[in-house]
């Protein structure tokens, strides 16, 4: 049997996982990386390996307070032009909406998506506190979903 012969399994939907996280202080307005958090877009980005649509984002944002009624976000932006001007916002936002306290836990927000990015697209979320910084970092995950050809 030749190589052209050999099947190389069904195709169909996979999925890919953005983790992105820091566990130092992040401020209103801050993109979020790889451990890292500042107000630059660019410096907080990452590429998207190939073409697919974010199907989803979950914020954490920890053991920070959020008082009653406050609201915490994350919001997808991406970048189709390599971070050159302004960066894209996506409408993907998952909301918090305190309290969050050890009496009362409430951390974790997830917002569905159906929003196509390409290949080489730059891509990082956006964080809103509501006001001062978080000091103990959060975390947020994108959920994307390809299709194999």
């Amino acid at each position: 049997m030749n190589r052209q012969d050999v099947s190389i399994g069904a195709t169909g939907p996979g999925g890919m996982t953005v983790f992105l996280e820091t566990d130092q202080s992040i401020g209103n307005l801050d993109f979020l990386s790889l451990g890292t958090s500042s107000a630059s877009f660019v410096r907080n980005t990452l590429v998207v390996p190939q073409d697919a649509t974010i199907t989803g984002l979950v914020l954490n944002i920890r053991d920070n307070a959020l008082g009653t009624g406050n609201i915490a976000s994350a919001e997808i932006f991406i970048s189709t032009n390599c971070g050159f001007g302004t960066p894209e916002a996506t409408g993907i936002i998952a909301s918090i909406t305190g309290p969050n306290s050890a009496v009362t836990p409430n951390c974790c927000a997830f917002a569905a998506a159906d929003f196509a990015v390409e290949q080489c697209d730059l891509i990082t979320v956006r964080i809103t506190t509501g006001g001062g910084a978080f000091a103990g970092g959060v975390a947020a995950t994108i959920l994307l979903s390809t299709t194999t050809p």
